[in-house]
């Protein structure tokens, strides 16, 4: 298998390659970014949405100078990302295809 390069147009679609190219642009160019979740209920669009902030907090964190894995501190990051079940607990219901469907959509700003 060839190996995919970020920068590389005909690439098929991966969420850790998606967020690393997400993380150069905030990086790089210091200005807002914006992605759209879309799909079918039960699609995946709530995991690949954690997903995304899991590895975005991680990936700021590891650039981090600062950072040391034995310092125990709880990072706004961590806060953040433990926000979201909570968050998810009032909208979600259950339907045929999802034990898990959310009502509603969101807007979440990093």
């Amino acid at each position: 298998m060839k190996e995919q390069n970020i920068n590389d147009k005909n690439i098929q679609p991966h969420i850790f390659l998606f967020s690393e190219r997400l993380y150069k642009e905030l990086v790089t160019f210091r200005s807002a970014q914006s992605v759209i979740i879309t799909g079918e209920s039960g699609s995946g669009k709530t995991e690949s949405t954690k997903y995304i902030m899991n590895y975005l907090a991680e990936r700021s964190r590891i650039s981090d100078p600062s950072y040391s894995k034995s310092n125990n501190t709880i990072t706004f990051e961590d806060k953040f990302l433990c926000s979201n079940p909570i968050l998810e607990s009032f909208g979600n219901a259950k339907t045929l295809r999802n034990d898990n469907s959310s009502r509603f959509g969101k807007l979440i700003e990093i």
